[in-house]
């Protein structure tokens, strides 16, 4: 399912709902939106697709109540809750306008994935900030995006964004023995992403 403007970009496609969505055995993604100013999801569960469960695009001002998704992606780059292609962004900043509340990913490719240039979703109200918590089957990547303003990431100096593609600053968190990415302060200042694994499920990013 794709909701987009790409019939005429110079407009927004704007306000559109959906309460929720189910979708079983795609060959892309489950829903995808692009060019979207206004969007608000109640739920979106994906089994056994071929990319990502929910890939927001050059989306703004959208609220999203829950993304199930199993084995989405399998064997890919693609994720859970994929952002891309300047997702969040409005004229040339990156205000909190991606809210997001739960992400349940077990398999597939990744669980959260955030494309250079692309707003990391902000918690809903009454959540933490920052902190995705992932089935122990989810993959665990956030590389360079733009979370919120104080924990702004890095340029990321002309690194390709597509799936797939290590950041070379993640490099060295992969050979390290442990992945510190849940301590708080400096080191979340340092990964700039804020990625925390679920309790008890330490170790590098894979």
């Amino acid at each position: 399912m794709r909701v987009d403007n790409r019939g005429d970009t110079s407009q927004w496609t704007r306000n559109v709902r959906l309460d929720s969505a189910y979708v079983s055995g795609a060959a892309s993604h489950a829903v995808e939106t692009y060019g979207v100013d206004g969007l608000t999801a109640g739920s979106v569960t994906a089994r056994n697709v071929g990319e990502s469960g929910l890939l927001l695009n050059q989306t703004i001002n959208a609220t999203v109540g829950t993304v199930d998704a199993e084995n989405a992606g399998t064997g890919t780059g693609y994720a859970a809750f994929r952002m891309a292609n300047r997702n969040g962004r409005v004229g040339s900043s990156y205000p909190d306008n991606i809210r997001v509340g739960t992400v349940k990913p077990r398999g597939g490719g990744r669980g959260v994935f955030c494309v250079p240039g692309a707003a990391a979703p902000r918690p809903a109200a009454g959540r933490r900030r920052h902190r995705f918590r992932y089935a122990p089957a989810a993959r665990r990547r956030c590389p360079d995006a733009v979370p919120h303003r104080e924990n702004r990431a890095p340029p990321t100096r002309g690194h390709p964004a597509r799936p797939g593609t290590p950041h070379p600053r993640h490099r060295a968190a992969r050979r390290g023995a442990a992945y510190r990415a849940t301590r708080r302060g400096a080191d979340r200042r340092r990964h700039g992403s804020g990625c925390r694994p679920a309790a008890g499920r330490g170790g590098p990013p894979r």
